[in-house]
């Protein structure tokens, strides 16, 4: 990944996430964390369905019409009992938009916190 879209990671809220198989595309919030985007996935949160590989768009935040970057991705569910799990978990907290107190009991019970992992 360039230093251009890594930056356009970093400064972006939302990407656009490419199924290979289906040909969808989902919009998903995200946190950038150590050269990956975390998202969450769940009943009552995001829609992703599962995957191993996907195509990550970020749009310019100047020119939202415009592709700032583009690159492939492995997808790996995070456990909640690991330190990556804890690690990450607070970034998304503070990001999510109107996330109710114990959200994070709820996430580890009922959703997917998944790594996209650069591979391009």
């Amino acid at each position: 990944m360039d230093a251009d879209t890594e930056e356009a990671m970093r400064r972006s809220a939302v990407i656009w996430v490419l199924l290979h198989d289906s040909g969808r595309s989902y919009p998903l919030w995200h946190v950038w964390h150590e050269g990956q985007a975390y998202v969450l996935t769940g009943p009552g949160e995001q829609e992703l369905p599962a995957c191993s590989q996907v195509r990550v768009v970020v749009r310019s935040k100047e020119k939202p019409a415009e592709r700032a970057g583009e690159w492939t991705a492995s997808v790996r569910i995070i456990d909640p009992a690991t330190p990556e799990w804890d690690a990450v978990i607070p970034l998304l907290a503070e990001r999510r938009l109107h996330a109710v107190e114990g959200a994070e009991q709820r996430w580890a019970a009922h959703c997917l916190v998944r790594a996209l992992v650069p591979t391009t």
